[in-house]
């Protein structure tokens, strides 16, 4: 028999959070991370903006948040900048600004219809989406519920959520703001952490997506990065979790089509009926499992995974 129920591969923030929650319910875990740091990009920032409070609450995790204004800058060519910021009850307060105020009314107030449509989504931030075509109750009753949740928003709002879901922000904001800096700002917050354009369709609703994972566009609790690593660590070990660094996994086996253990680089085998990985699908399964369990089809699919992003660098 096993010695453990899950195998994690990689010991980034995610591969921790993972393994607190399953070690919560009672299975045995261990994390295996290649580096001999736990943590991944994690190491690369200077804040955790926007880290879920949720989680935090979940693994009973307290981390002291960075007290200090945040301010949204919006440059502009002629150095006629915006500056704004967000306060306590998410209204906007323009601190300087070359938009004139009728720009600014229309600006606060798409800001509060996105605020209106993101609080819809956000209860199901942290549900399984449900499956359409799966016939299963539970995810009918989970359909069911989102449908009402919209349905709750009224008439009106309920309409104008409907037409913009599938939007791109630029004929959004083309349509209600005149200007150019306003609707830069807008558009940039919506394709942050995509390879969308503004003109890309779902670029609102991938704004809306980030409004309702932080309680705000333009705010979020900040939270001092130095000290999660080390408390989803403790966290851990305190639950029973094994963790294994410089642990870096060679190959993932399979016995009759299911994962059934990992070999380890210095050819370690450690079993376990579930393995998790943290690696990008293409590293899981083309390096780490083989084409050889995996039907054509999925292969197919799988090497069609859309993986660009995008980086700026202003000097």
């Amino acid at each position: 028999m096993s010695k453990y129920d899950a195998i994690i591969i990689g010991g980034g923030h995610n591969g921790l959070v993972c393994a607190s929650y399953l070690s919560k319910k009672g299975y045995k875990i261990l994390i295996l991370e290649k580096n001999e740091n736990l943590g991944g990009l994690v190491h690369c920032a200077s804040s955790l903006k926007g880290f879920s409070s949720k989680i935090l609450n979940d693994l009973k995790i307290n981390l002291p948040t960075l007290n200090y204004k945040s301010y949204v800058v919006a440059l502009h060519s002629d150095q006629q900048h915006t500056i704004l910021q967000e306060n306590d009850k998410n209204n906007i307060n323009f601190i300087q600004s070359s938009a004139n105020e009728e720009n600014q009314k229309k600006f606060s107030s798409l800001i509060n219809k996105y605020k209106l449509f993101a609080s819809t989504l956000s209860n199901f931030m942290y549900e399984v989406p449900p499956r359409l075509k799966s016939g299963n109750s539970e995810d009918t009753w989970k359909l069911i519920k989102m449908g009402w949740k919209i349905r709750k928003l009224g008439k009106t709002n309920m309409r104008e959520f409907l037409r913009i879901v599938g939007l791109n922000i630029a004929d959004e904001l083309e349509d209600n703001l005149s200007d150019d800096t306003l609707m830069g700002l807008l558009a940039h917050e919506s394709i942050l952490g995509s390879n969308l354009g503004p003109r890309s369709p779902g670029s609102i609703l991938s704004l809306l997506y980030r409004q309702a994972m932080q309680n705000g566009l333009f705010t979020s609790e900040q939270y001092d990065f130095h000290q999660l690593i080390p408390s989803l660590e403790k966290n851990c070990i305190n639950q029973g979790v094994d963790i294994k660094i410089n642990a870096s996994v060679k190959k993932i086996i399979t016995t009759n089509n299911q994962a059934t253990g990992v070999i380890l680089k210095n050819e370690e085998k450690i079993d376990a009926g579930i393995i998790i990985s943290n690696a990008d699908p293409k590293t899981t399964y083309f390096d780490l499992l083989g084409t050889e369990p995996l039907d054509t089809d999925f292969i197919r699919r799988a090497k069609n995974i859309r993986t660009k992003g995008n980086i700026a660098k202003l000097s």
